[in-house]
């Protein structure tokens, strides 16, 4: 697995390893995969299966060139959908044609 990162209040990137060191009694463990099945526990199966149809129909979005703010109206329009039209770039252009 690859180290993390993040920007500090000085603006300086930090690299943060995603494993315990050789000299941690968990070592070469993933740090963080003691709380998964907890908090897997404690989210609803239906937001989970929410969430992964809305992270599908912005792939879906962007995959058929989609950006920004049009991928977002078009991931809420078609939100009782599986998946955006194929036909949704004429669809657009139709729109700004108005």
């Amino acid at each position: 697995m690859r180290d993390g990162w993040y920007i500090n209040e000085n603006e300086e990137k930090l690299v943060h390893s995603m494993v315990f060191p050789d000299n941690h009694k968990l070592k070469e463990k993933l740090k963080g995969i003691k709380q998964v099945p907890e908090v897997l526990i404690s989210v609803p199966v239906t937001t989970i299966h929410k969430f992964a149809c809305k992270s599908w129909r912005y792939m879906d979005a962007y995959n058929k060139g989609l950006e920004g703010r049009t991928a977002e109206w078009a991931v809420s329009k078609y939100k009782s959908h599986h998946r955006l039209p194929d036909n949704i770039e004429r669809i657009m252009d139709d729109l700004d044609n108005l």
